[in-house]
């Protein structure tokens, strides 16, 4: 029999090439993450590296690389930008630039210097300065509404002021690894912000809406100092993907107001989770508790927006107060390398003390989303959650979390 030999072929072949072509952006990107964010989020943990993407998005000599940066959520403008880092020996520094408008900007650099010996170490210098409009606040209180401290002006009917704030700060930070699961973090910062009514808000502005008494800060400048100390225990193996163990954060810190007519203030605040193996050790449902508080000090008045909302919360929720509490269950599971998803529940109440503190008028969401992570962290996420009939949708790429429940990136 004559004929030509033809090389053997699978009968998935062709849906195999496909895929290889869907996930390859996907890949890279994840790849490219994975590089950056150990000296982008100034991380204590190493990370590992991929020598074939270095060559591909990084400089000649592998010092100087650049990934884009993405942040979507509802109720505010996308923004969108760039992450350049550049890294020699235990030495690296990083600049993010992002535009979502001329109200939605943010610039933000950050310098590191790490040390392993004797004990893991992280010396950090950072810089940001950022504009962003179309905030809204509802007034203190766990009901705004009924709260003797919020005085609406007459005649209106919004419930909500909206405001733009420009900020500046600057943070100087130092974080030790104590002990294998023991991470003990201090830092100190300048900030300054100045807050006005938004724009294009009309008769929903901020001072539209509510009395000057009860928005102090507003259409000023305030400027303050904040010192704080932190520490963690982390049980997990894994910071990043789904893994079995306990987190035990907290911390306390110090506001002194820059000038006389600033305010002085103690926060403080404390986080548990557990994190459960249910079926497989990637599967995981984590319960989670974070409350933080904050106390005047001084006759001077506290800037309304400094006043604490339940930051951890996923849902809409705007009102704030002395006291802030987020209860919380994850479950989490992974989907392939560096993915996973996740389902969740939250609830959320602010009260003027921790006495206080009730299911009377809390607020709930639940959702779910997909996760892209390192070993040591969040990367990014895309997700959605649904409460008191509304929906808030996340959107994130590069943009890193704070980390330790700490005061200072928020």
């Amino acid at each position: 029999m004559a004929g030509r030999e033809r090389d053997a072929s699978e009968s998935d072949d062709t849906a195999r090439d496909i895929a290889e072509v869907a996930l390859y952006l996907p890949r890279n990107v994840v790849d490219l993450l994975f590089i950056t964010t150990g000296a982008a989020t100034g991380l204590l943990d190493d990370e590992q590296v991929v020598p074939r993407l270095k060559d591909t998005f990084y400089s000649e000599n592998h010092e100087i690389g650049v990934f884009p940066t993405a942040f979507v959520e509802t109720g505010f403008s996308p923004n969108i930008g760039a992450r350049m880092i550049a890294s020699i020996d235990n030495f690296a520094s990083t600049l993010r630039a992002g535009y979502g408008g001329p109200d939605t900007t943010v610039v933000e650099s950050r310098l590191r210097l790490t040390g392993g010996h004797p004990t893991p170490t992280v010396l950090s210098l950072e810089w940001l300065q950022d504009r962003r409009t179309n905030l809204g606040f509802v007034g203190l209180g766990p009901s705004p509404e009924d709260d003797p401290r919020n005085q609406f002006r007459p005649g209106t009917t919004f419930r909500s002021g909206s405001y733009r704030e420009r900020r500046q700060r600057v943070i100087l930070g130092l974080g030790v690894r104590a002990a294998p699961d023991l991470e003990l973090m201090f830092s100190n910062s300048i900030k300054a912000r100045h807050v006005d009514d938004a724009p294009d808000a009309g008769a929903a502005g901020l001072s539209d809406v509510f009395e000057d008494q009860s928005i102090p800060g507003a259409g000023e400048t305030t400027r303050m100092t904040y010192t704080e100390a932190a520490l963690r225990v982390d049980t997990r193996v894994s910071r990043g993907a789904p893994a079995t163990g306990a987190m035990v954060e907290a911390y306390s810190g110090l506001y002194n107001g820059m000038r006389e007519d600033d305010a002085d203030a103690f926060g403080a605040g404390a986080r548990w989770a557990a994190y459960i193996p249910v079926y497989r050790v990637t599967n995981i449902l984590s319960p989670r508790i974070a409350i933080d508080t904050i106390m005047p000090l001084g006759n001077a008045p506290l800037p309304f927006n400094d006043y604490l909302t339940g930051s951890d919360f996923r849902g809409f929720d705007g009102r704030r107060d002395k006291v802030a509490m987020v209860a919380s269950i994850d479950y989490r599971w992974t989907v392939m390398k560096f993915i996973a998803a996740r389902v969740f529940g939250d609830a959320t109440n602010v009260a003027p003390d921790v006495p206080s503190l009730a299911l009377e008028h809390a607020r709930y969401a639940w959702g779910f989303g997909f996760d892209l992570h390192s070993s040591s962290t969040q990367l990014g996420r895309v997700a959605a959650a649904f409460s008191e009939g509304d929906v808030r949708l996340f959107f994130s790429l590069g943009v890193a979390p704070s980390g330790f429940g700490d005061r200072q990136h928020r």
